[in-house]
Protein backbone atom coordinates (compact mmCIF):
# COMPACT_ATOMS: atom_id res chain seq x y z
CA UNK A 1 0.00 0.00 0.00
CA UNK A 2 2.85 2.35 0.84
CA UNK A 3 4.57 1.54 -2.42
CA UNK A 4 1.40 2.24 -4.43
CA UNK A 5 0.95 5.54 -2.62
CA UNK A 6 4.59 6.46 -3.32
CA UNK A 7 4.27 5.69 -7.04
CA UNK A 8 1.00 7.63 -7.19
CA UNK A 9 2.69 10.64 -5.58
CA UNK A 10 5.59 10.46 -8.06
CA UNK A 11 3.15 10.21 -10.98
CA UNK A 12 1.21 13.25 -9.75
CA UNK A 13 4.45 15.24 -9.40
CA UNK A 14 5.57 14.25 -12.93
CA UNK A 15 2.15 15.17 -14.32
CA UNK A 16 2.28 18.56 -12.59
CA UNK A 17 5.75 19.22 -13.91
CA UNK A 18 4.62 18.25 -17.42
CA UNK A 19 1.59 20.49 -17.23
CA UNK A 20 3.70 23.40 -16.01
CA UNK A 21 6.31 22.80 -18.68
CA UNK A 22 3.80 22.60 -21.48
CA UNK A 23 1.99 25.59 -20.11
CA UNK A 24 5.21 27.58 -20.01
CA UNK A 25 6.06 26.48 -23.54
CA UNK A 26 2.69 27.32 -25.02
CA UNK A 27 1.76 29.93 -22.41
CA UNK A 28 -1.61 28.28 -21.98
CA UNK A 29 -2.33 30.06 -18.77
CA UNK A 30 -1.94 33.53 -20.16
CA UNK A 31 -4.73 35.63 -21.64
CA UNK A 32 -4.89 35.24 -25.43
CA UNK A 33 -6.86 36.82 -28.26
CA UNK A 34 -7.56 35.41 -31.71
CA UNK A 35 -6.69 36.79 -35.16
CA UNK A 36 -7.09 35.14 -38.53
CA UNK A 37 -5.24 34.85 -41.82
CA UNK A 38 -6.50 33.57 -45.15
CA UNK A 39 -3.75 31.90 -47.23
CA UNK A 40 -3.62 30.25 -50.65
CA UNK A 41 -0.96 27.74 -49.49
CA UNK A 42 0.45 27.09 -46.01
CA UNK A 43 3.52 25.11 -47.24
CA UNK A 44 3.40 22.51 -44.46
CA UNK A 45 2.39 24.81 -41.60
CA UNK A 46 0.55 22.91 -38.83
CA UNK A 47 -1.30 23.63 -35.63
CA UNK A 48 1.00 24.37 -32.71
CA UNK A 49 3.65 26.15 -34.80
CA UNK A 50 4.91 29.42 -33.37
CA UNK A 51 3.99 32.98 -34.26
CA UNK A 52 6.77 35.61 -34.24
CA UNK A 53 6.97 39.37 -34.39
CA UNK A 54 10.36 41.11 -34.58
CA UNK A 55 12.04 37.81 -33.64
CA UNK A 56 9.98 37.34 -30.46
CA UNK A 57 7.48 34.50 -29.99
CA UNK A 58 4.02 35.91 -29.17
CA UNK A 59 1.66 32.99 -29.83
CA UNK A 60 0.90 29.73 -31.62
CA UNK A 61 -1.15 28.51 -34.57
CA UNK A 62 -4.44 27.39 -32.99
CA UNK A 63 -6.24 25.85 -35.95
CA UNK A 64 -5.82 25.29 -39.71
CA UNK A 65 -8.83 24.51 -41.88
CA UNK A 66 -9.50 24.33 -45.59
CA UNK A 67 -12.43 26.45 -46.76
CA UNK A 68 -14.14 27.14 -50.04
CA UNK A 69 -12.22 28.12 -53.20
CA UNK A 70 -9.22 26.18 -51.90
CA UNK A 71 -8.30 28.86 -49.38
CA UNK A 72 -6.73 27.93 -46.03
CA UNK A 73 -7.96 29.71 -42.89
CA UNK A 74 -5.41 29.95 -40.12
CA UNK A 75 -6.59 30.83 -36.62
CA UNK A 76 -3.82 32.35 -34.47
CA UNK A 77 -3.79 32.57 -30.69
CA UNK A 78 -1.74 35.60 -29.61
CA UNK A 79 -0.85 37.01 -26.20
CA UNK A 80 -2.98 40.00 -25.27
CA UNK A 81 0.04 41.95 -24.06
CA UNK A 82 1.39 41.86 -27.65
CA UNK A 83 -1.77 43.40 -29.12
CA UNK A 84 -0.34 46.94 -28.87
CA UNK A 85 2.42 45.97 -31.34
CA UNK A 86 0.05 44.61 -33.99
CA UNK A 87 -1.75 47.26 -36.05
CA UNK A 88 -4.51 46.74 -38.56
CA UNK A 89 -2.19 47.53 -41.50
CA UNK A 90 0.34 44.88 -40.38
CA UNK A 91 1.06 41.93 -42.69
CA UNK A 92 1.59 38.24 -42.05
CA UNK A 93 3.61 35.62 -43.95
CA UNK A 94 4.79 32.04 -43.55
CA UNK A 95 8.49 31.62 -42.86
CA UNK A 96 10.94 29.00 -41.63
CA UNK A 97 12.64 28.71 -38.24
CA UNK A 98 16.18 28.37 -39.56
CA UNK A 99 17.31 27.01 -42.93
CA UNK A 100 15.40 23.69 -42.73
CA UNK A 101 13.48 24.22 -39.48
CA UNK A 102 9.76 24.23 -38.68
CA UNK A 103 7.35 26.57 -40.37
CA UNK A 104 6.40 29.72 -38.46
CA UNK A 105 4.02 32.64 -38.85
CA UNK A 106 5.76 36.03 -39.04
CA UNK A 107 3.87 39.26 -38.33
CA UNK A 108 5.58 42.42 -39.55
CA UNK A 109 4.98 45.98 -40.65
CA UNK A 110 2.21 48.24 -39.49
CA UNK A 111 2.29 51.92 -38.59
CA UNK A 112 1.77 53.59 -35.23
CA UNK A 113 -0.94 55.83 -36.65
CA UNK A 114 -3.03 52.78 -37.51
CA UNK A 115 -5.26 51.37 -34.72
CA UNK A 116 -4.34 48.05 -33.10
CA UNK A 117 -6.04 44.90 -34.34
CA UNK A 118 -9.25 43.65 -32.73
CA UNK A 119 -10.31 40.12 -31.81
CA UNK A 120 -11.01 37.77 -34.75
CA UNK A 121 -9.87 40.34 -37.35
CA UNK A 122 -7.97 39.27 -40.45
CA UNK A 123 -4.35 40.25 -41.05
CA UNK A 124 -3.05 41.20 -44.49
CA UNK A 125 -1.42 38.22 -46.20
CA UNK A 126 1.92 38.12 -47.99
CA UNK A 127 2.05 34.75 -49.73
CA UNK A 128 5.63 33.47 -49.92
CA UNK A 129 6.94 31.53 -52.89
CA UNK A 130 6.25 27.84 -52.54
CA UNK A 131 8.39 24.82 -53.15
CA UNK A 132 7.25 24.67 -56.75
CA UNK A 133 8.44 28.21 -57.40
CA UNK A 134 11.74 27.43 -55.70
CA UNK A 135 12.22 24.32 -57.84
CA UNK A 136 11.41 26.36 -60.93
CA UNK A 137 14.05 28.88 -59.91
CA UNK A 138 16.60 26.13 -59.27
CA UNK A 139 15.79 24.53 -62.62
CA UNK A 140 16.31 27.88 -64.38
CA UNK A 141 19.63 28.37 -62.56
CA UNK A 142 20.68 24.85 -63.57
CA UNK A 143 19.84 25.56 -67.22
CA UNK A 144 21.84 28.78 -67.10
CA UNK A 145 24.80 26.98 -65.56
CA UNK A 146 24.60 24.31 -68.26
CA UNK A 147 24.57 27.00 -70.95
CA UNK A 148 27.59 28.72 -69.41
CA UNK A 149 29.45 25.39 -69.26
CA UNK A 150 28.63 24.68 -72.91
CA UNK A 151 29.90 28.15 -73.93
CA UNK A 152 33.14 27.62 -72.01
CA UNK A 153 33.60 24.27 -73.74
CA UNK A 154 33.16 25.91 -77.16
CA UNK A 155 35.70 28.60 -76.28
CA UNK A 156 38.29 26.07 -75.06
CA UNK A 157 37.74 23.95 -78.19
CA UNK A 158 38.46 26.96 -80.40
CA UNK A 159 41.60 27.76 -78.43
CA UNK A 160 42.86 24.17 -78.63
CA UNK A 161 42.08 23.93 -82.36
CA UNK A 162 44.05 27.06 -83.17
CA UNK A 163 41.34 29.68 -83.58
CA UNK A 164 41.43 33.21 -82.28
CA UNK A 165 43.96 35.61 -80.80
CA UNK A 166 44.39 33.71 -77.53
CA UNK A 167 45.70 30.64 -79.38
CA UNK A 168 48.09 32.89 -81.32
CA UNK A 169 49.39 34.37 -78.08
CA UNK A 170 49.84 30.90 -76.60
CA UNK A 171 51.63 29.34 -79.59
CA UNK A 172 53.37 32.17 -81.50
CA UNK A 173 56.69 32.73 -79.74
CA UNK A 174 57.46 35.85 -81.82
CA UNK A 175 54.18 37.51 -80.93
CA UNK A 176 54.63 36.47 -77.33
CA UNK A 177 58.11 38.02 -77.32
CA UNK A 178 56.76 41.21 -78.85
CA UNK A 179 54.06 41.34 -76.22
CA UNK A 180 56.64 40.89 -73.46
CA UNK A 181 58.77 43.64 -75.01
CA UNK A 182 55.74 45.92 -75.17
CA UNK A 183 54.93 45.25 -71.53
CA UNK A 184 58.57 45.88 -70.59
CA UNK A 185 58.57 49.16 -72.53
CA UNK A 186 55.31 50.15 -70.88
CA UNK A 187 56.85 49.49 -67.47
CA UNK A 188 59.93 51.55 -68.38
CA UNK A 189 57.69 54.34 -69.64
CA UNK A 190 55.77 54.28 -66.36
CA UNK A 191 59.07 54.37 -64.45
CA UNK A 192 60.28 57.31 -66.58
CA UNK A 193 57.02 59.13 -65.97
CA UNK A 194 57.47 58.52 -62.27
CA UNK A 195 61.05 59.86 -62.41
CA UNK A 196 59.89 62.83 -64.47
CA UNK A 197 57.24 63.54 -61.89
CA UNK A 198 59.86 63.39 -59.14
CA UNK A 199 62.14 65.70 -61.17
CA UNK A 200 59.28 68.12 -61.72
CA UNK A 201 58.57 68.19 -58.02
CA UNK A 202 62.28 68.81 -57.33
CA UNK A 203 62.35 71.60 -59.93
CA UNK A 204 59.30 73.22 -58.33
CA UNK A 205 61.00 73.01 -54.94
CA UNK A 206 64.14 74.60 -56.41
CA UNK A 207 62.08 77.40 -57.98
CA UNK A 208 60.35 77.93 -54.67
CA UNK A 209 63.70 78.13 -52.85
CA UNK A 210 65.10 80.49 -55.54
CA UNK A 211 62.10 82.81 -55.29
CA UNK A 212 62.47 82.79 -51.51
CA UNK A 213 66.10 83.88 -51.87
CA UNK A 214 65.02 86.62 -54.29
CA UNK A 215 62.60 87.95 -51.67
CA UNK A 216 65.15 87.71 -48.85
CA UNK A 217 66.06 91.20 -47.65
CA UNK A 218 69.73 92.28 -47.83
CA UNK A 219 70.85 90.04 -50.70
CA UNK A 220 72.42 91.47 -53.86
CA UNK A 221 69.66 90.15 -56.10
CA UNK A 222 66.98 91.58 -53.83
CA UNK A 223 68.72 94.98 -53.81
CA UNK A 224 69.08 94.79 -57.59
CA UNK A 225 65.39 94.11 -57.97
CA UNK A 226 64.15 96.52 -55.30
CA UNK A 227 66.64 99.45 -55.40
CA UNK A 228 65.59 101.93 -58.12
CA UNK A 229 68.92 103.80 -57.92
CA UNK A 230 70.88 100.67 -58.78
CA UNK A 231 68.44 99.95 -61.57
CA UNK A 232 68.93 103.50 -62.99
CA UNK A 233 72.73 103.11 -62.83
CA UNK A 234 72.49 99.82 -64.65
CA UNK A 235 70.21 101.40 -67.24
CA UNK A 236 72.70 104.28 -67.75
CA UNK A 237 75.59 101.85 -68.02
CA UNK A 238 73.68 99.83 -70.55
CA UNK A 239 72.96 103.00 -72.55
CA UNK A 240 76.68 103.98 -72.46
CA UNK A 241 77.66 100.47 -73.48
CA UNK A 242 75.20 100.64 -76.35
CA UNK A 243 76.72 103.99 -77.49
CA UNK A 244 80.24 102.53 -77.29
CA UNK A 245 79.13 99.57 -79.36
CA UNK A 246 77.68 101.97 -81.94
CA UNK A 247 80.99 103.89 -82.07
CA UNK A 248 82.93 100.66 -82.47
CA UNK A 249 80.56 99.67 -85.26
CA UNK A 250 81.14 103.03 -87.00
CA UNK A 251 84.92 102.68 -86.53
CA UNK A 252 84.82 99.17 -87.96
CA UNK A 253 82.77 100.48 -90.88
CA UNK A 254 85.36 103.22 -91.55
CA UNK A 255 88.20 100.71 -91.45
CA UNK A 256 86.28 98.49 -93.87
CA UNK A 257 85.67 101.46 -96.19
CA UNK A 258 89.37 102.38 -96.12
CA UNK A 259 90.35 98.80 -96.77
CA UNK A 260 87.89 98.59 -99.65
CA UNK A 261 89.32 101.84 -101.10
CA UNK A 262 92.85 100.49 -100.87
CA UNK A 263 91.86 97.28 -102.57
CA UNK A 264 89.77 98.88 -105.34
CA UNK A 265 91.88 102.02 -106.34
CA UNK A 266 94.86 100.68 -108.28
CA UNK A 267 96.34 104.19 -108.71
CA UNK A 268 96.66 104.68 -104.99
CA UNK A 269 100.29 104.52 -103.82
CA UNK A 270 99.32 102.30 -100.92
CA UNK A 271 97.51 99.90 -103.27
CA UNK A 272 100.62 99.89 -105.50
CA UNK A 273 102.90 99.18 -102.56
CA UNK A 274 100.62 96.42 -101.28
CA UNK A 275 99.83 94.72 -104.59
CA UNK A 276 102.50 95.69 -107.22
CA UNK A 277 105.60 93.58 -106.59
CA UNK A 278 107.65 95.37 -109.24
CA UNK A 279 106.88 98.78 -107.73
CA UNK A 280 107.73 97.47 -104.30
CA UNK A 281 111.06 96.10 -105.60
CA UNK A 282 111.85 99.42 -107.33
CA UNK A 283 111.03 101.32 -104.15
CA UNK A 284 113.30 99.03 -102.17
CA UNK A 285 116.09 99.59 -104.73
CA UNK A 286 115.58 103.35 -104.61
CA UNK A 287 115.75 103.37 -100.82
CA UNK A 288 118.90 101.24 -100.99
CA UNK A 289 120.48 103.61 -103.53
CA UNK A 290 119.54 106.62 -101.41
CA UNK A 291 121.15 104.98 -98.42
CA UNK A 292 124.29 104.25 -100.42
CA UNK A 293 124.35 107.79 -101.82
CA UNK A 294 123.93 109.21 -98.35
CA UNK A 295 126.88 107.19 -97.08
CA UNK A 296 129.05 108.29 -100.01
CA UNK A 297 128.00 111.91 -99.48
CA UNK A 298 129.01 111.66 -95.83
CA UNK A 299 132.39 110.29 -96.90
CA UNK A 300 132.83 113.11 -99.45
CA UNK A 301 131.95 115.76 -96.84
CA UNK A 302 134.43 114.24 -94.45
CA UNK A 303 137.10 114.35 -97.17
CA UNK A 304 136.22 117.94 -97.97
CA UNK A 305 136.70 118.88 -94.30
CA UNK A 306 140.25 117.64 -94.46
CA UNK A 307 141.03 119.38 -97.75
CA UNK A 308 143.64 122.10 -97.24
CA UNK A 309 141.59 124.56 -99.28
CA UNK A 310 138.45 124.27 -97.12
CA UNK A 311 139.98 123.32 -93.80
CA UNK A 312 140.03 126.86 -92.53
CA UNK A 313 136.37 127.37 -93.37
CA UNK A 314 135.30 124.40 -91.27
CA UNK A 315 137.53 125.50 -88.39
CA UNK A 316 136.00 128.98 -88.33
CA UNK A 317 132.37 127.70 -88.49
CA UNK A 318 132.23 126.21 -84.94
CA UNK A 319 133.50 129.54 -83.56
CA UNK A 320 130.69 131.45 -85.23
Amino acid sequence: MLVVSLFSLIAIIILAIGIITLGAQHKSFENKFTVNGLFNDVNGLKAGDNIWISGVKIGIVKKIELIEDGKVLITMSIEKKSRKYIHKDAAVKIGTDGLIGNKIIIIYGGTKNSPVIEDNEYLNIRQEAGTKDMMTMLDSASNNLLQITDNLKKITDKIINGHGTINTLLNDSTLSGNLKTTIHDARETAANLKNSSSSSIQMLNNLKAFSARLNQQGTSINRLLADTAIYNNISNSAAGLEETIDNLSAFAANIKAASDALNKNSDNITHVLLHDEAAAAALKSTIHNLDSASNKLNEDLEAVKHNFLLRGYFKKKPKQ
